[in-house]
This record gives C-alpha cells, sequence and structure tokens, in this order.
C-alpha cells in the first residue's frame, strides 16, 4: 500500500524550515563586528584601541585588507588604509 502524497502545504513548510537551518548553520561561524574589533585590538597601537566609529554605518566602506592564515590564524599582512575613511 503506496502512502498518500505529500500535500503542498506542509511540503513548502518543510522546505521553508530547512532553508532556515541551513542559513544559520552557514552563518553561524562568522564573528560579529565586536568580536573583530576585540580580536583587531591585539594587532593596533594602544591609542587605538576600541576607537571604532563609523559615521555613516549603512555605508559599505573600504579601508584594506588583512589577510590571515588559515593554518595557526595569525595575521599574515594587514594593509589597511584607515585614514582614508572619513
Amino acid at each position: 500500500m503506496q502512502s498518500a502524497p505529500m500535500s503542498f502545504l506542509p511540503r513548502l513548510v518543510l522546505l521553508s524550515l530547512l532553508a532556515l537551518v541551513a542559513v544559520h548553520l552557514t552563518h553561524a561561524g562568522e564573528p560579529t563586528a565586536y568580536q573583530l574589533a576585540k580580536a583587531g585590538n591585539r594587532y593596533v597601537g594602544e591609542q587605538s584601541k576600541d576607537k571604532i566609529k563609523l559615521n555613516r554605518p549603512n555605508d559599505m566602506v573600504e579601508i584594506g585588507d588583512v589577510y590571515i592564515s588559515a593554518s595557526n590564524g595569525e595575521v599574515e599582512r594587514a594593509d589597511l588604509h584607515v585614514e582614508r575613511v572619513n
């Protein structure tokens, strides 16, 4: 005896839940801006610690690149141009 096929609504709910779980799992390991700022304090001078501020927080600002080693998590090279940010 074959079971009846799943109707559209339960299938949609199931697929939506699976999609939400997948999105949550892919973003679970990404650090927040606060966590990145605290980690960055280890690599800047004493006068610059905790001085992160965005004048327009909704705008994207390119300030350079930081290269981090995948094997040990240390900063390989930091090419930051903070003086260009207004």
